[in-house]
Parts: C-alpha cells; sequence; structure tokens
C-alpha cells in the first residue's frame, strides 16, 4: 500500500518498488500511485515523490506514469505542483533523467546515462497527427528501419496514433488530444509504446452499455474487452 506522509509543505508518497503493467500486483500498485497522485494535485497541494524504494521502471508503467505528470504538470493551477527526490537506484535515476521526466519538473539533471536498457529509448509527445508532431518520430524511425520494411510498419504506427487522436478523446477538442509514446531500437528489434489518456478501448466501443458492462464485468471477474474488439 502507499504511504502519505503529511507535512506543512507537500504531501509526501513513497513511489512503487516497480513500475509496470503487466503483473497484477504491480499493475495496482502504479494505479493507485497515480491516482493519489492526481487526488492531492486536484485538491491544491503540491505532492512530493519519493523514488527511495523504486528499483525497477519497465516501459509500459513507466509511459502511462510519465503521461500523468505531464498532464498534471501542464494542467494545474499551482506552479511546479510536483516534486521528487533522486532515485537510490542509479538505473532508476537514469530512467526518468532520460526519458524527459526530470525535465517536467524542472529538476537538475545529474546523470550520466549509460545503461544499455536505459539509453536506446526515445520519448515522443504530440496532440495531433500532422508534420510538425510526428517529424521526430518519422526521423527516428527512418534511421533505425530497413527500407524493406518501413513502409507498412510506419503506416501502421501512424494508424495507432492516429486510433488515439479520433476515438480516445471524443468530448475532447483539438489540441487536447494528448498522446504519447516511447520508441527503442536495440540489437535488430523495435520497440514502440503509445499511450493516451482517453476513455479507452471498451468505453468507446460498448457506448451506452459501457458502464453496466463494467459493472457486470468487476462483479463476476470477468473482461469483456476481447470479445468486443473482435467483433
Amino acid at each position: 500500500r502507499l504511504r502519505a506522509l503529511k507535512h506543512n509543505g507537500p504531501v509526501t508518497l513513497v513511489a512503487p518498488s516497480v513500475f509496470g503493467l503487466w503483473e497484477e500486483g504491480t499493475r495496482s500498485a502504479v494505479l493507485d500511485f497515480l491516482a493519489t497522485i492526481r487526488e492531492v494535485v486536484g485538491s491544491g497541494r503540491r505532492v512530493y515523490l519519493d523514488f527511495s524504494q523504486t528499483k525497477r521502471m519497465i516501459a509500459d508503467g513507466t509511459l502511462l506514469f510519465y503521461s500523468e505528470v505531464d498532464r498534471l504538470v501542464t494542467t494545474a493551477e499551482l506552479p511546479r505542483p510536483i516534486l521528487c527526490s533522486y532515485p537510490k537506484n542509479k538505473v532508476v535515476e537514469q530512467v526518468l533523467q532520460h526519458v524527459g521526466f526530470f525535465d517536467l519538473l524542472q529538476k537538475t539533471k545529474k546523470a550520466l546515462v549509460v545503461d544499455e536498457s536505459v539509453r536506446f529509448w526515445h520519448t515522443f509527445a504530440g496532440t495531433e497527427v500532422d508534420g510538425s508532431s510526428l517529424a521526430p518520430v518519422q526521423d527516428f524511425y527512418e534511421k533505425w528501419v530497413e527500407d524493406a520494411t518501413k513502409s507498412n510498419l510506419y503506416n501502421g504506427l501512424i494508424e495507432a496514433v492516429t486510433n488515439t487522436i479520433h476515438h480516445a478523446y471524443p468530448d475532447v477538442p483539438e489540441g487536447g488530444r494528448q498522446w504519447w509514446m516511447f520508441a527503442q531500437a536495440r540489437e535488430g528489434y523495435l520497440s514502440i509504446v503509445i499511450c493516451d489518456r482517453g476513455i479507452g478501448i471498451p468505453r468507446s466501443m460498448r457506448g451506452q452499455w459501457a458502464d453496466w458492462l463494467d459493472t457486470l464485468g468487476r462483479t463476476l471477474d470477468i473482461r469483456y474487452d476481447g470479445p468486443v474488439i473482435k467483433s
């Protein structure tokens, strides 16, 4: 469970030991952590993130965390609503520095990013699917992907980003439909992780029955996402 320590200043939150979404335990810890950050910042208070216990940053959980912090820092009325410690784990510090998290918080960068699991990752973000937003992605992509596979893979990548803009934010005006991306090319493999903060695939496809199906699914411990997408 999260340990929240209230002081006269910011509310201190101890970050999870692992930022990952694949396993239930780590996913719940990350989601609870993000929910608490939103709650504190939404109440008009600053939050101080303590990374002393964090030992591993996995791409999926790290991107979700990064997107949430980016959104909160951008929209909060309070200046610098989120502060943080330097992690004890040196690889975790390199991750937070390299993906741009320290930049979001205006925190001094002091680590030398040398770890093989960190230095190949790149961060991209945008609010539209246009030339200015995707130019850095295309430059990265064309540098690392062979010509024979370039067209189909890049088209699929653009389609994935386009879906976040067209379907994730049905009630959000242009300029507010944010997407985030981590990309890595290493040892012959291209890895891409894309995130948005929209309504989610199940809700966008289930329409008026979304709330009822969500309640039923939680009661019976059943997820309907796969069958809905397949149909």
